[in-house]
């Protein structure tokens, strides 16, 4: 990631976790990774999303207080945001969101219970050891469905990331409600870093075997993991799939086409990353759902 301080500070890393549980079995789960979380970002979790929506600044203990009390009621639906004080490219930031995946027509379209969290770049290349380690705590917290690291944009200048969207392929732009909401027991995409949950493995156990025996793509490292997941590494760090550099990104078009054969790489049908009016080459919906097969 040595070209990553040339960009334009639209750059951070994000986890994003999916399963199948509703949110009254979710909740304890997800207080215990908000705990892990807290204390791997050194308390900068600082502050929340009151139930009126205004910030509320609090040290990071009341923070997480106040997530065991708003998680801890176990509802059909559950919601919980907390961030930096500062916000911006160069804070850290989660989010939870539970749903009633049990309800019949949820469980029909794949609706499933999300969460996800964001940090500083410079932070992770800081904390990279540590990071992996807080995705192996993921999955021994969470069950989960699919989970992954990796690069992703944000920022003000919709348009801006438009192109850098354009010439970093292996950078994420999803939504994680747009993925949510129709994702069920399929795979997000090809990141950097990727869990599979129990479910999804069934379905992916001969390609992961074949692919494993016939050997893995240079660089790609895959692991057991707790509670059944299987961790797979990419490479030793995310990269940018720089286009005008002509960077490789034939490890992440190895599993995005190992995915789809499976028939498990999400097409999600409810994109919204850029408005129509922003556009520069991905402001509609159509473009937007071929980004998602950008490296078959």
């Amino acid at each position: 990631m040595s070209e990553l301080g040339k960009l334009p500070n639209a750059l951070r890393v994000r986890l994003a976790l999916y399963t199948d549980l509703p949110n009254r079995e979710l909740a304890d789960p997800a207080i215990a990774f908000f705990e892990r979380l807290s204390a791997f970002t050194g308390g900068a979790l600082s502050a929340y999303v009151a139930p009126g929506g205004d910030w509320v600044q609090a040290d990071a203990a009341k923070v997480v207080r106040e997530a065991q009390a708003r998680l801890g009621k176990k509802k059909v639906n559950g919601s919980f945001t907390a961030g930096s004080p500062d916000g911006g490219l160069s804070s850290f930031e989660f989010s939870y969101h539970g749903m009633f995946t049990d309800h019949p027509p949820h469980r029909e379209q794949g609706y499933l219970s999300s969460l996800q969290a964001w940090m500083p770049v410079a932070y992770f290349q800081a904390h990279r050891a540590g990071f992996e380690q807080l995705m192996a705590d993921l999955a021994a917290l969470v069950p989960l469905t699919f989970a992954y690291a990796n690069l992703a944009l944000e920022g003000t200048d919709r348009i801006g990331n438009q192109q850098l969207a354009k010439r970093y392929r292996a950078v994420d732009i999803a939504k994680v409600s747009s993925v949510a909401f129709d994702i069920g027991s399929k795979a997000a995409g090809a990141f950097w870093l990727t869990l599979y949950g129990r479910q999804l493995l069934a379905d992916l156990q001969d390609s992961l075997q074949h692919a494993a025996a016939g050997g893995l793509p240079q660089g790609c490292q895959m692991a057991p993991g707790a509670n059944g997941t299987v961790m797979l590494l990419l490479g030793p760090e995310p990269i940018l799939g720089d286009v005008n550099r002509q960077e490789s990104v034939a490890a992440y078009q190895w599993l995005a086409r190992l995915l789809d054969k499976a028939g498990k790489l999400h097409r999600p049908q409810r994109v919204r990353y850029f408005d129509a009016d922003e556009a520069d080459g991905l402001g509609d919906a159509e473009a937007q759902q071929r980004w998602h097969e950008r490296f078959l």
